[in-house]
């Protein structure tokens, strides 16, 4: 369910409502998952700015289990500006930051709370073989990351775009841990050049790139490609075409 906002000198407000299928899942048949999002977005000629809130809530219970009940949350801040440099020509600036929260609760070990990020062959330092701990505990991690990207157009049917993201270490703590998992953060970046044809038509050339610390585990997110290896490093060339039908 979702409802989006009239314009109102500029700002837009959206808020959605998601279920899923999982209601009367959990140890005791109690959990019923729901995501709530919601945004504030700002528009202004050639700047663009926008706030972003979503909230898992018993999301990963239902679906990993060995925990009660569970609470993941992200916050997110981010900016468009668009230059124009005449005859065709613009650059365009982006920026986010983002910060997210995952809370399990009452959760069996803390190996099977962490399987879900790849670190379940890590004890409470990142670094050793995982101790089993005890039933009950709660887990809670946090993560900061950011963005910068930028689309520069040439003045023709060709267009240039990069991006380079960076993932902080993860930030946990339960009964037994405190503080950064060592090794967990990542940065990644892509490159690539667009043409766009008549009726609609796009040619893509892209790079991306992925680099893991020892400890990390993202992937390029398809098909799970590099998920759950720690240290992977993950490069991938593709070439696309995207066509618009009015």
């Amino acid at each position: 369910i979702q409802y989006w906002s009239p314009n109102w000198n500029g700002f837009v407000f959206r808020f959605a409502w998601t279920a899923g299928t999982r209601d009367e899942t959990g140890p005791d048949n109690n959990l019923d998952p729901v995501i709530r999002s919601g945004s504030l977005a700002y528009t202004n000629g050639p700047l663009w700015l926008a706030v972003t809130w979503q909230d898992h809530e018993d999301w990963t219970a239902a679906s990993v289990g060995n925990m009660d009940s569970s609470d993941a949350e992200s916050f997110r801040v981010a900016g468009r500006y668009i230059m124009d440099m005449g005859d065709g020509m613009s650059v365009q600036i982006s920026a986010m930051w983002e910060d997210l929260e995952y809370e399990f609760n009452d959760v069996s070990d803390v190996r099977s709370a962490m399987s879900a990020f790849g670190y379940s062959e890590f004890d409470t330092t990142g670094n050793m073989p995982a101790a089993q701990q005890g039933a009950g505990d709660n887990v809670k991690i946090e993560r900061d990351a950011w963005m910068v990207s930028g689309k520069i157009k040439f003045g023709g049917p060709v267009d240039f775009r990069f991006s380079y993201m960076d993932a902080d270490d993860l930030e946990v703590s339960c009964s037994a841990c405190s503080g950064d998992w060592e090794e967990t953060a990542a940065d990644a970046w892509n490159v690539g050049l667009f043409y766009t044809m008549p009726a609609g038509t796009e040619l893509r050339l892209t790079y991306s790139e992925v680099d893991n610390d020892d400890n990390g585990t993202y992937g390029q997110g398809i098909s799970g490609t590099g998920l759950g290896s720690a240290g992977a490093e993950i490069e991938m060339f593709a070439v696309g075409i995207v066509h618009w039908f009015d």
